[in-house]
């Protein structure tokens, strides 16, 4: 990864962090260290969830989800990825069983406010 792709990376990391901390009324940090030592997931804070974050020009929501399903298979949390496509807003996509457990087997895009509201209505921090 190119020096300048990384530090947009980290930006973006840092922009979601400040946007979920605010939003749910939680501390949301990057998981540097994690990152770092074994290519872990990206954020810390939301202790059932394995976060990927992406900044993106094009779009690639099936390797992105490749690996955000990786990360959390090993450390056993719910892969959710959040990607930003220049000059949008964010986007959220996650396995359908967090809407509920009978709707299996499906990728559900979403915007961050409705994900947050997700979160705060099924309790899941």
């Amino acid at each position: 990864m190119a020096i300048n792709s990384r530090a947009k990376g980290i930006r973006f990391e840092r922009a979601l962090c400040t946007l979920l901390t605010n939003m749910l009324g939680v501390p949301v940090t990057r998981n540097w260290k994690e990152q770092t030592a074994v290519g872990g997931y990206d954020l810390e804070g939301l202790p059932r969830f394995a976060v990927e974050v992406k900044a993106c020009k094009d779009i690639a929501v099936n390797v992105w989800w490749a690996q955000t399903l990786r990360q959390a298979e090993s450390c056993k949390r719910i892969p959710v990825l959040f990607y930003k496509p220049m000059q949008k807003p964010w986007v959220v996509v996650f396995q359908s069983e967090l809407l509920a457990e009978d709707v299996a087997g499906h990728l559900v895009s979403t915007t961050l406010e409705a994900f947050v509201d997700l979160v705060r209505a099924k309790k899941l921090l």
